[in-house]
């Protein structure tokens, strides 16, 4: 078979496996819908055209695979033409994603399949490997570096939707500086810090402000309805619901709002004053030894209230069926330690927490009818007595996790305030 028909059967093929795959996702999107059932034809509608989105960027990638592949028909590297080609797709690419997000397993996964491409269409003509990988990792290079460089001067450009707002300029390019400073538990010093220098609106990202100032009430409002940035997407594109983390519609966030809600009125919170009081006075129990059994008679506070607010949180959440106790054990899974690296990928202290959440559970939901004081669970197990709707075990597992790390973070930084202001 001549070289160049080799080539177009291999492109082709690779163009046969794009749609197949689109077909993939087309019939898993509309699937996945149909198997919900949701009433809202709106739901539908988005999801449909999300995946629209997603396979077209897709083919978007292939396309610059095949540019890129064509490129190589001049061969030699040192060739313009080639790097022209290159530079302008990075810059399609930049224009494309800046309409229209994408997931980052999507785009990877679509570069590489290019990447794949276009390697095999270069090895058919030269017949080296080292050459070929060489050669194509220098187009990739380019590529991205085309891409970044678009994308990096559209953010710094006046054209940019906040360009208006003060900020370092280095913050606008990415958000890493912001969650290195995040990483490291100094990001409420260092955005304090720019609201002095800048004001009381603070560029602090690509496409992120900062407000401290009163006269904006209708973000701080329980009416403003304002939606969560794409860092509260739930980890793991898993299908759960949970009050903390953003959700695909305001219906699914307000319906799951309401379920909590009836835990935290008037009559219901003093069903948890029995364990505040009781815990409150094993922390008393717990300072006192700590700093007895401590070197020089020193204590840390910090850890102390750490433990205290896990081990009420684990009795709000769960009742009698806690069995956290890190007052009395020291926390030997590093449950403290696992919320503040939950950012990274796999942490092992995170997934012990969530563990070991999922299996209270399971042991409060089998006990439900013994249950004397009602607790967190109690009132998430009834579901929505507006809509009768119940929520799912996972889910309920996953709200598990969020009440004990989001509770701990409250209790914790409060008492810590009032020490300090003490």
């Amino acid at each position: 078979m001549p070289m160049a028909a080799l080539r177009v059967v291999i492109l082709l093929s690779v163009y046969v496996l794009f749609d197949s795959l689109q077909l993939i996702v087309h019939m898993g999107s509309l699937i996945s819908v149909f198997r919900t059932l949701k009433p809202d034809l709106s739901t539908y509608v988005e999801q449909y055209f999300l995946t629209l989105n997603i396979c077209g960027t897709a083919h978007l990638f292939y396309l610059i695979g095949c540019s890129m592949a064509l490129a190589k028909t001049i061969l030699q590297s040192t060739n313009p033409g080639a790097y022209v080609l290159l530079v302008g797709a990075g810059c399609v690419t930049w224009g494309v994603l800046n309409r229209c997000r994408m997931r980052g397993d999507y785009a990877v996964s679509a570069l590489a399949v290019a990447f794949l491409s276009l390697l095999v269409v270069i090895y058919t003509q030269v017949q080296s490997i080292y050459a070929s990988t060489v050669l194509v990792s220098t187009y990739t290079f380019v590529y991205i570096i085309s891409a970044a460089l678009c994308t990096a001067a559209y953010r710094l450009s006046p054209f940019h939707p906040l360009a208006n707002f003060p900020g370092p300029w280095l913050w606008y390019i990415s958000s890493l500086k912001l969650s290195w400073v995040s990483l490291q538990g100094r990001r409420h010093l260092i955005i304090d810090e720019l609201h002095r220098q800048y004001g009381p609106f603070v560029r602090i990202g690509p496409d992120t402000l900062s407000v401290n100032t009163l006269s904006a009430n209708y973000i701080y409002g329980a009416q403003a309805h304002m939606e969560k940035s794409d860092s509260y997407l739930l980890p793991g594109r898993q299908p759960n619901v949970s009050l903390f983390f953003k959700q695909k519609t305001e219906k699914t966030h307000s319906d799951r709002k309401r379920v909590w809600s009836a835990a935290f009125t008037g009559s219901a919170v003093v069903h948890f004053f029995p364990a505040l009081e009781r815990r409150t006075w094993q922390l008393l129990s717990c300072i006192e030894e700590r700093q007895a059994a401590g070197k020089d008679g020193y204590v840390d506070l910090a850890k102390c209230f750490c433990h205290w607010s896990y081990d009420f949180m684990g009795d709000m959440v769960f009742g009698g069926c806690n069995n956290l106790e890190l007052m009395k054990t020291g926390d030997p899974n590093k449950l403290v330690e696992g919320g503040k690296v939950a950012t990274i990928v796999v942490d092992r202290p995170v997934t012990r927490l969530r563990d070991i959440a999922a299996s209270l559970m399971r042991t409060r939901i089998k006990s439900d009818a013994d249950v004397e004081l009602r607790d967190l669970t109690s009132y998430l197990l009834a579901g929505d007595l507006q809509t009768g709707e119940r929520i799912s075990h996972a889910d309920l597992e996953l709200e598990a996790i969020v009440a004990i790390q989001g509770g701990e973070r409250t209790l914790t930084k409060m008492r810590e305030i009032s020490i300090h202001k003490l």
